[in-house]
């Protein structure tokens, strides 16, 4: 958020997660007890740092320096979900309570969703539209290179039409994106500055000749997940100021999805876009691992009893409580092979079940 501050010519867009913004919320008004039993009051030095963080984001909403994506709430593969899982039902619900989040936090009306993982179904087109949303980002190589219609370059914004309604996907340049994404461990300072200045040089190449570029990540946080974090983001502002003396001398141009949706209308419409992610397939989280597979017919059963429990009962608050419980459960982060926790995961799905069995036992 400083280099924004620092930058306000430079444009850019922020998946800010609702599940984030919510933790922040929460910090900000309330404090939060942590998992270890530790706690951080609202009066912590701590928690203002995040409210001037929060509040920054918020003056650069407000300025139209950054667009600000909605999402699913709990981070999940959406377009497993609704295709495997024939769950549509959560995903509406987890999309529409992520939406209220980043209304209620940011003060702002979300035009974009970011999709997690980019784990697309044609079936999100009409959801995402129902509900106001125009467009999304997915990858130039795992999706337009597979899609079907008016296909050209990634260069440019696409028109993917569902049964209902139309939305607007940019297709990320692949390569730019997992060079930002993954080569991002530097040696020194001027190993960085020296790799920040050939970025933006191939920024510049990519768009010689005119076009959209989208360079996006693939959902984590990238300067973390690098071995050196203060290294990597001396890299990300010097490549901040590399991109506004470019846009300087007219040869580039940085803005936000919403400023193009406003400016650009696509022409170009594609009838099918392959339920798949950024790494052009699930096995990540459904495959990599012996158990996954044995996990997700666990969810299953556990959405199921939800069900049956709702068609019996009707929805009211247990099965909300049960509910609230699943999106938890499906969080994709703990399905990732690298990061595969199924502890976390029993624990919500017990939870879901106990909910349940409490209000059986009190009917």
């Amino acid at each position: 958020s400083s280099i924004l501050e620092k930058d306000p010519d430079y444009k850019c867009t922020y998946n800010l997660s609702p599940s984030l913004l919510a933790q922040w919320s929460q910090l900000i008004n309330e404090g939060v007890v942590l998992e270890n039993g530790s706690s951080i009051l609202s009066s912590s030095s701590e928690a203002k740092l995040v409210k001037d963080t929060l509040e920054s984001y918020r003056r650069s909403a407000v300025r139209g320096q950054v667009d600000v994506l909605t999402s699913i709430y709990a981070h999940t593969i959406a377009g497993y979900l609704v295709d495997y899982l024939e769950a549509m039902d959560i995903v509406e619900e987890e999309v529409e309570y992520g939406l209220e989040t980043t209304r209620s936090v940011m003060g702002v009306e979300p035009r974009g969703i970011w999709t997690p993982e980019m784990a697309f179904s044609m079936k999100l087109v009409d959801l995402y539209s129902d509900l106001g949303l125009e467009y999304t980002v997915l990858d130039e190589k795992c999706h337009l290179s597979k899609s079907s219609g008016d296909r050209a370059t990634h260069l440019e914004p696409y028109v993917v039409r569902g049964s209902c309604g139309d939305l607007v996907v940019f297709f990320r340049d692949t390569e730019l994106s997992n060079i930002l994404s993954f080569k991002n461990n530097f040696k020194s300072t001027a190993n960085a500055w020296r790799s920040a200045y050939e970025y933006a040089y191939l920024i510049v190449e990519k768009i010689r000749h005119g076009g959209v570029l989208t360079i996006a990540l693939d959902g984590e946080n990238w300067i973390i997940f690098s071995k050196n974090p203060p290294i990597t983001a001396h890299y990300y502002e010097k490549l901040v100021e590399y991109l506004v003396k470019i846009q300087g001398k007219n040869y580039a141009k940085t803005t936000t999805l919403r400023g193009l949706i406003e400016k650009y209308n696509p022409r170009r419409v594609l009838t099918h876009i392959p339920t798949t992610t950024w790494l052009c397939g699930f096995t990540k989280w459904c495959g990599e691992v012996d158990k996954q597979a044995l996990y997700w017919d666990k969810a299953r059963r556990v959405y199921s009893e939800i069900k049956s429990y709702e068609e019996k009962y009707g929805k009211n608050k247990y099965s909300e409580r049960a509910r609230w419980a699943l999106w938890h459960a499906l969080d994709s982060d703990y399905w990732w092979a690298e990061f595969w926790d199924p502890d976390y995961i029993d624990a919500w799905l017990n939870e879901a079940i106990k909910v349940l069995e409490e209000s059986k036992a009190g009917a």
